[in-house]
């Protein structure tokens, strides 16, 4: 069994993700993903109980792969809607995102405000 199959298993299964590169491999708790950010050919999760990782991994493999808790807010971004806490459109153009166990907002573009109003998730005020 390839390593890419693996990965797609334990994804569609919804609790575990095999995260990592080379040798090390990790399996990781979709709940403990928060969000996924495109950073140029590889990704970073922004994980719930510790730091980010880095992973070369693209976000079309991330996004057809993950549980339906997962929002694609834009080209650049997944986020995981539990781990929402809020979010405000400053702007039709600028918002921001915060998610639960993360300090400071996340920047949003209108792709991405549009998607969560979309999805009828409430700004705060």
């Amino acid at each position: 069994m390839t390593l890419q199959r693996l990965r797609v298993i334990h994804a569609n299964s919804g609790s575990e993700v095999l995260v990592g590169e080379f040798k090390s491999w990790q399996k990781v708790p979709v709940t403990g993903i928060s969000a996924i950010l495109s950073d140029g050919d590889y990704t970073r999760l922004l994980m719930s109980d510790g730091p980010s990782r880095m992973v070369r991994r693209t976000m079309t493999e991330w996004s057809s792969s993950l549980p339906g808790c997962f929002l694609r807010l834009s080209r650049t971004m997944l986020v995981n809607r539990h781990a929402i806490s809020g979010f405000k459109a400053h702007s039709r153009d600028h918002g921001e995102l915060w998610l639960k166990g993360h300090p400071g907002p996340i920047p949003l573009g209108r792709t991405a405000i549009l998607e969560l109003r979309r999805q009828e998730w409430p700004a705060l005020d």
